[in-house]
């Protein structure tokens, strides 16, 4: 179980969800407002994917909700992490499973933020492949 989950729940004594709801999407209005395109962004350590492969639901599913009922699009990492290992255990391209990402774990995390650009129809063409 990941240790932070419980920061998750509506009822959370620290109120961190709720916070983080707030600052994501006053970050979002507030780039929406200066003509840019806000990528509000969730990447999920090792635990967080094994909880989703165990139970099928996002530890962080209620803070993409709520986000996602202000209006703010959220990028979720963790389906394209998940095809890319394509059933590897997650916990081999993330330290101890809660830490950083090692290097192929940043490569994968690069290519499935690529993807989303590209798909957004967000990438400049530079000429180079």
């Amino acid at each position: 179980m990941p240790r932070h989950i419980y920061y998750y729940k509506r009822d959370h004594p620290s109120g961190i969800l709720q916070l983080t709801r707030f600052i994501l999407r006053d970050f979002s209005r507030e780039v929406t407002r200066r003509g840019r395109i806000p990528i509000v962004t969730i990447i999920p350590d090792g635990k967080d994917l094994e909880h989703f492969i165990n139970h099928q639901k996002w530890t962080f599913q209620l803070l993409i909700d709520e986000l996602q009922s202000d209006g703010v699009d959220v990028f979720n990492f963790g389906p394209g992490i998940l095809r890319k290992l394509n059933g590897r255990n997650p916990c081999e391209i993330i330290n101890d499973c809660y830490n950083h990402p090692n290097a192929e774990g940043y490569r994968i995390i690069a290519e499935v933020a690529y993807d989303h650009l590209k798909d957004k129809n967000l990438l400049k063409e530079t000429g180079r492949q």
